[in-house]
């Protein structure tokens, strides 16, 4: 692959620090939202991947398939104007809320093509209709083996830091699962790092085979990206307590959680990240809980949990937060019931 395009460069390795919050071990974040000036997040640790390969295949244009506010095709359509690729997008409808529309409105200033669709089947048909020669398709989430190998290298960087003194190994790393590439691509770093560590992910979406989707992508990963160490199995468990109503409704447990995160400094959203705190500090809190959960940490009554915050800081600028007029057609795939 040839040398990163400077606008794919990320802000590495990213914070570590403890958490200032109650409970019976200790609580630390790996804080990924400053990765990229252009976009933080797990999107840029995927996007960092994906799009020097479609640079180096000479792709002419990015397609990806996201919902109404979808944080991936934000990223996808501000890192593509960074490399000078155009970006068109398929948008599926959610459940409305505030961050949703605000990240559509952002969404639309980054000017991608944007086509909302009624559901998956007219997704897929408008798919097929629109492709061209010269595209590079990105799947939902940029979840796909090369997507995946970002977090797979983000495990190195971790245990980098663990064996600089930076932050004791962690028993539990607590994350959000929705489309599965961030969870693949740590536990496929897990699987060939000396940490112990053990992943739990944290389901923001109601699809059955989430758990054996993240298995799955995580051994295609290819091999040529992890810390140094033997391969070994990695425990990987799929909670899904936190879900709620389902993907894009928020949670009382979320909304909580996401008012201690700002009471420490860190800013969350109600679809992934501040579910995921929810697990992270109940965790924190009540080791007990990881019975059923059949995982057992290195120091059951007093377990190192990391929470990997997965959230973008400082998404959106003044005028994006402020009310945004929708154009109809988009308005009406942020759905209320």
């Amino acid at each position: 692959m040839n040398k990163p395009h400077p606008a794919l460069e990320l802000v590495v390795p990213s914070p570590v620090r403890r958490l200032a919050l109650d409970g019976q071990g200790e609580l630390w974040v790996k804080d990924d939202s400053a990765i990229s000036p252009i976009y933080g997040g797990n999107k840029a640790r995927k996007l960092a991947w994906l799009l020097p390969r479609a640079l180096e295949v000479g792709a002419r244009r990015l397609v990806t398939i996201g919902v109404a506010g979808s944080h991936h095709v934000l990223a996808t359509a501000r890192f593509g104007a960074a490399v000078g690729l155009p970006v068109t997008a398929i948008l599926l409808p959610r459940p409305a809320s505030d961050a949703a529309h605000h990240t559509l409105g952002a969404t639309l200033r980054a000017e991608p093509e944007l086509l909302p669709c009624g559901g998956l089947s007219d997704a897929l048909a408008t798919l097929r209709r629109l492709g061209r020669r010269g595209d590079y398709f990105i799947p939902p989430g940029g979840s796909s083996p090369l997507g995946a190998r970002g977090y797979c290298a983000a495990v190195a960087e971790l245990a980098g830091q663990v064996e600089a003194g930076l932050l004791p190994e962690p028993d539990l790393i607590v994350v959000a699962v929705g489309t599965g590439g961030t969870g693949a691509g740590l536990l496929a770093g897990l699987r060939r790092s000396r940490l112990a560590s053990e992943l739990v992910g944290v389901g923001v979406v109601p699809l059955p085979g989430l758990a054996s989707l993240v298995r799955l992508l995580a051994w295609r990963v290819p091999h040529d990206v992890g810390a140094a160490g033997s391969p070994h199995p990695a425990a990987f468990h799929l909670d899904r307590r936190w879900l709620g109503r389902g993907y894009g409704w928020e949670t009382a447990e979320g909304a909580a959680a996401a008012r201690e995160a700002e009471s420490v400094g860190l800013t969350l959203e109600p679809t992934y990240t501040a579910k995921a705190f929810a697990a992270a500090l109940d965790h924190h809190r009540a080791p007990k809980n990881r019975e059923r959960l059949t995982i057992s940490a290195n120091s059951p009554n007093r377990p190192v949990v990391l929470f990997w915050n997965t959230y973008c800081a400082g998404a959106f600028s003044s005028e994006e937060l402020s009310p945004t007029k929708l154009p109809s057609g988009l308005a009406r795939l942020l759905y209320r019931r």
